[in-house]
């Protein structure tokens, strides 16, 4: 049964027609450009890391200071281990969600926490007073 163009024309005029096409290409266009974009997030050092599969220790690095809804999304995928200015440390992360988190486009980059870890030292405890 051929689909009259006369119908079509008259469906694709209507305005909610007009606006569920433009929502769906801007919904579209938004996680395609996170898939396309992944991977130039995630650095060499952590795709080898990943390549073996399981889990991994990762820093997240942001362009602006992490929120409670940022840190709220990391704790669902791993451990989140600190926060140093815009870079989130977090543990234990399994590689899919590692891929997946670089899908956001606020993240700038994903690198293993390894590479941070040496900057980022934790304040040593008080020596007892005797």
């Amino acid at each position: 049964m051929p689909l009259d163009t006369a119908v079509v024309r008259r469906v694709l005029q209507h305005r909610t027609v007009r606006f569920l096409i433009v929502a769906g290409a801007l919904v579209g266009g938004y996680a395609a450009y996170g898939v396309l974009t992944a991977p130039e997030r995630i650095t060499p050092a952590l795709e080898q890391i990943l390549a073996r599969g399981g889990y991994a220790d990762i820093a997240v690095v942001l362009p602006f200071k992490p929120e409670q809804f940022h840190l709220t999304l990391f704790q669902q995928v791993g451990t989140v281990r600190g926060v140093k200015d815009t870079t989130v440390l977090i543990g234990r992360v399994p590689v899919e969600d590692v891929r997946r988190l670089a899908e956001y486009y606020w993240i700038t980059k994903i690198e293993p926490l390894s590479a941070v870890s040496s900057a980022v030292r934790r304040p040593r405890a008080a020596a007892p007073c005797a």
